[in-house]
């Protein structure tokens, strides 16, 4: 799917100093935005105990605490620090076929930029653009 030339679009700029955006005018194409924008937007995330964000409302909701001091990844004895550690699940899970990156790559890959390419995969999906 090729995206359609700009040539056609023609942008109408209000010289207003209360009017933040600028206007665009109507051409042949059909309407264009007028200053208000519409936003499309997606949302993903990984959290404690949660692999999204519906896992996490339903967690907040129920009270529960996804922060915990067991099975912590690093021994730390500081008197200002507190033994506790929010764990991300899945971080060894990776669909490399999926994302078409070389299994031993994905292998050496650092997890969080592994969970970071799944997560704006999910977020553009959430948006409904995919």
């Amino acid at each position: 799917m090729t995206p359609k030339p700009q040539e056609n679009v023609s942008y109408a700029v209000t010289t207003d100093a209360t009017e933040s955006a600028p206007s665009v005018a109507v051409d042949e194409m059909g309407p264009v935005l007028d200053g208000e924008s519409i936003v499309i937007s997606g949302m993903s995330g990984i959290y404690p105990q949660s692999n999204n964000v519906k896992e996490l409302s339903a967690i907040l909701y129920n009270k529960e605490n996804p922060i915990t001091s067991e099975s912590l990844r690093w021994n730390f004895k500081h008197p200002e620090l507190t033994p506790t550690c929010g764990m991300a699940p899945g971080l060894d899970q990776f669909d490399a076929q999926f994302f078409a990156v070389h299994y031993r790559l994905s292998q050496y890959t650092d997890p969080i930029s592994r969970k970071a390419l799944e997560h704006a995969y999910q977020a553009i999906y959430d948006a409904g653009k995919i």
